[in-house]
């Protein structure tokens, strides 16, 4: 520990006097590793400010502000009013400067394997966060939220569609997709698909309006009613093949229309015999195993018994050995 005090003579300049006594201060800075101590003492009074050091782990971090341009303990320059994180990557501990404030301390965010985040105004590559910008997170993932940066809606989970489910999904933003058959697609404002499940979806930030479908089982003397959202028009799935629009647009419209529920009936088709297939081939090798279990167990078994009669006949040899030894003595 050391300090440091003023004792160096100086002169009265012409109109300066010294205090009188009982208000004379005298400033002395005690300093101790990770620990700074304070002290003004006035005479008849003292007074001391003790501040703690900022233990810092993997999982936490210091969000600073800086009421004034200066260079950091890092050698870092920064500028009044602007924030950044200080982290356990910098230092185990912390003790902030006189020209910094700490704003709240900030805990580590983590994303497990089906679970994303929205995050706006995200930081950029010059450490700057990009005003008005989201940002897509998906997990596994662990980070810290810089300041500016926010959620939109928190951390959520990505949403599970069954074999006879599906999304409708509208795009709010331009942007290049990728289809579930792997081709690529360009998407305009207002454009609206289909993703079918069985699958785990996270929506792209371009995407807007979502909304759940489930299929609609139909028996052979069953229909419903469809309406062409573009044209107005309702038909139903009975007479979709047999109806002949007059105006062109109105067919071409239909012609996509059924080409649509074409496509959508005939992947669900096969995404349900998919899931059926896999069902029944998980179905078949849990037998399988079971099976083998059970054999091994009938296998056990029937070596252990070989081993208890190897012993009663090994026991009955013994005494018959010992009985014959026993008549030839006599």
């Amino acid at each position: 520990m050391e300090y440091t005090r003023y004792t160096d003579p100086f002169p009265l300049f012409p109109g300066e006097r010294l205090p009188e006594s009982g208000s004379a201060t005298v400033d002395i800075l005690f300093l101790e590793q990770k620990r700074q101590l304070v002290v003004r003492a006035e005479i008849l009074s003292l007074v001391v400010e003790e501040v703690d050091a900022y233990t810092l782990t993997p999982n936490n971090a210091l969000h600073i502000r800086a009421n004034c341009n200066f260079t950091d303990q890092f050698g870092r320059g920064r500028r009044i009013g602007e924030e950044w994180l200080v982290k356990y990557d910098d230092t185990e501990s912390y003790i902030p400067d006189v020209t910094e404030e700490v704003v709240n301390e900030v805990q580590l965010t983590v994303l497990s394997h089906h679970q994303y985040c929205v995050v706006v105004n995200p930081l950029g590559d010059d450490g700057r966060p990009r005003l008005g910008c989201r940002e897509l997170r998906k997990g596994p993932k662990t980070f810290f939220l810089h300041p500016g940066e926010k959620f939109e809606r928190g951390i959520q989970d990505a949403i599970i569609l069954e074999s006879d489910e599906a999304l409708l999904v509208t795009a709010q933003e331009e942007f290049d997709d990728i289809t579930e058959d792997g081709s690529k697609v360009h998407r305009t404002p207002g454009d609206r698909w289909m993703i079918h499940g069985p699958t785990d979806y996270i929506p792209r930030t371009e995407i807007g309006n979502i909304q759940r479908r489930k299929a609609t089982p139909l028996n052979e003397n069953e229909g419903i009613y469809v309406r062409n959202v573009q044209s107005g028009q309702v038909i139903t799935n009975i007479d979709i093949q047999s109806i002949e629009p007059i105006d062109h647009h109105m067919r071409d419209s239909l012609s996509k229309s059924v080409q649509m529920a074409i496509e959508i009936s005939t992947k669900s088709i096969e995404r349900s015999a998919q899931h059926e297939a896999q069902r029944t081939e998980q179905k078949a090798k849990g037998e399988l195993e079971r099976q083998k279990l059970q054999n091994e167990k009938e296998a056990e078994e029937a070596r252990k018994e070989l081993l208890e009669l190897q012993a009663v006949a090994a026991a009955v040899e013994s005494t018959g050995q010992a009985k014959a030894e026993a008549q030839v003595i006599r």
